[in-house]
């Protein structure tokens, strides 16, 4: 499903961080190499479009991000 949201969250040393969706206020785990290929790396609040899906043990992930212009 097709989500908006903004970066909460930035570990760049790990490439891993948080996105909050703006509709449900659900936060999400993302890692970088969930970006889109010519992306930039993240930066808090930056606003992005991604795939929500949970994995086997029910964690809310964030797929398939691009960057909203």
């Amino acid at each position: 499903m097709a989500m908006v949201g903004r970066v909460v969250n930035w570990d760049s040393k790990h490439g891993i961080g948080l996105i909050r969706a703006d509709m449900s206020d659900e936060t999400l785990f993302f890692h970088v190499r969930d970006m889109d290929l010519g992306a930039q790396p993240p930066y808090i609040s930056e606003r992005v479009a991604f795939d929500a899906e949970r994995d086997m043990s029910g964690c809310a992930m964030a797929l398939h991000i691009m960057p909203v212009r």
